[in-house]
């Protein structure tokens, strides 16, 4: 399973699926870690967060350096929880399906998307506006964010620098926290234009 393989693997370790899997349960990344899909495709039931990032020493990056780079982690409530202190960078590959795809949550927090596609249902990228759940920060250079309601959400104190990628969604970005830099990519708005929402 991937949880006894992250269990076992070294501290800076590559793990490469060699076969489509199951993730029945949250797998706990508390080191770090490149995952390469490899093509494959991991499933994950409804309700389940697929990986949680913890605040030790979590450092995950997803990458899929097959041919065709079409792997994927698809279902679940959460593609990726990321807590505080910990990072995570999307390099290749897709999460797909989850009602949320990355959550990033706490002081010292970080997402980077580089390449890959994160694709769910409410928010690609969202964070928490809760006391203490601030401090994140989150970068896009490429990649593809998509979603059926809104691509960024963001609650919580922090920072967002946007120089590539794009932002498929009904609303692109919803910021009400903190601050955000567009320098570059495209965000196409799907929602119905409304002249007094």
């Amino acid at each position: 399973s991937l949880a006894a393989a992250v269990l076992d693997a070294d501290a800076g370790e590559n793990l490469e699926l060699q076969a489509d899997i199951a993730i029945p349960e949250t797998v706990i990344i508390d080191k770090e870690l490149t995952l390469d899909l490899n093509g494959k495709v991991a499933t994950v039931p409804a309700g389940v967060t697929a990986l949680n990032v913890t605040s030790t020493a979590g450092d995950l990056t997803i990458d899929d350096l097959s041919t065709g780079g079409l792997g994927e982690i698809t279902g679940g409530n959460i593609s990726v929880y990321v807590n505080a202190g910990a990072a995570f960078t999307l390099e290749g590959g897709s999460l797909t399906d989850a009602l949320y795809g990355v959550y990033v949550a706490g002081a010292g927090s970080s997402v980077t998307v580089n390449d890959g596609v994160i694709d769910s249902e409410y928010f690609a990228i969202s964070g928490n506006g809760s006391a203490g759940l601030g401090g994140t920060s989150i970068t896009i250079t490429g990649g593809d964010l998509i979603s059926a309601y809104t691509g960024i959400y963001l609650p919580q104190a922090g920072t967002v620098e946007i120089s590539g990628g794009t932002i498929t969604a009904h609303t692109g970005i919803e910021i009400r926290s903190g601050s955000l830099n567009i320098t570059g990519g495209e965000i196409t708005a799907t929602g119905a234009y409304l002249p007094d929402p």
